[in-house]
């Protein structure tokens, strides 16, 4: 059985002192056996034997310390670093309706290590207040609406075994899909990597660089009520990233964002379902 690096080194580390120790001794006799030699060539022998030793000792208490610096590292208080990590993971913050972007910015970032994929949606009004940042990390935008309080969606991770599962929604469902009322309309969806004030793409493109960091999807809406259920979908090549399940609670017209961040190369798809039945569609690859 290999012994741990802590023992190892201390080992070493006692080995490398016991050296510099046995050259201690070498250094001293040496010397003094150049001061009572009586022939001078066996003063100087002794003399360089005595220098040599010394800067032997020089290298040995090098190694001791490098050795006995190596072991001190390892010393690491396991149970403490675990209590710094269980209370972190107490404190992690929850993100509340109503919550403001600067206070929803500092929960996805502490949460951006625990999800493979980040995806909330926000709502705006027609005319709204700009944002502070509409590329920042923040993945929860607010409404603007002082007529109505704005809850999110809790995003759901739904695990799927094979991808022949993941073509049909309605596997999900309890209840037997129920068309969306003749006035519910979303979409068109368009991505973008920045966006304007007004939830809207500065550049809507169809196929994005392997190095981007984040993905906006916004879409326009109307004829929506708060009785309505309503899903949102990422996928890549076919296979579940991201499920959001809930109420509709975004008013009756606007618009909205939500984002990703892309995992590789491939197809990511957004597909955005008004009670159960697919309302708009749409994909962008990454290459």
């Amino acid at each position: 059985m290999v012994a741990p690096l802590p023992t190892i080194l201390l080992i070493l580390a006692a080995v490398s002192l016991g050296a510099t120790c046995f050259m201690v001794m070498v250094a001293a006799r040496s010397q003094r056996e150049a001061v009572s030699a009586i022939f001078p060539i066996v003063r100087e022998e002794e003399r360089q034997r005595a220098r040599r030793a010394w800067r032997s000792i020089f290298f040995w208490i090098a190694v001791t310390a490098t050795f006995f610096g190596g072991w001190l590292a390892t010393l690491t208080p396991t149970g403490q670093s675990q209590s710094v990590v269980a209370q972190a993971e107490r404190s992690l913050p929850e993100l509340e309706a109503g919550q403001s972007l600067e206070a929803a910015a500092g929960s996805a970032a502490s949460l951006e290590t625990t999800l493979p994929v980040i995806s909330s949606l926000a709502a705006t009004e027609l005319n709204p207040s700009p944002p502070e940042e509409a590329g920042s990390d923040s993945n929860v935008g607010a409404a603007n609406d002082p007529a109505a309080e704005v809850k999110l969606i809790t995003p759901t991770l739904v695990p799927t075994d094979t991808p022949e599962s993941l073509t049909s929604a309605a596997i999900y469902l309890v209840d037997p899909p129920q068309p969306a009322p003749a006035g519910a309309r979303i979409g068109p969806i368009e991505f973008a990597t920045e966006i304007t004030a007004d939830y809207r793409p500065v550049k809507a493109e169809a196929t994005f660089n392997k190095n981007v960091q984040q993905i906006y999807a916004v879409f326009p809406f109307s004829g929506m009520t708060s009785n309505l259920n309503f899903s949102m979908v990422w996928s890549h090549n076919g296979q579940e990233l991201l499920r959001d399940e809930g109420k509709w609670e975004w008013g009756a017209e606007a618009r909205l964002y939500t984002f990703v961040r892309p995992q590789g190369e491939g197809l990511y798809q957004l597909d955005l379902y008004i009670n159960s039945r697919v309302a708009a569609t749409q994909q962008f690859e990454v290459k």
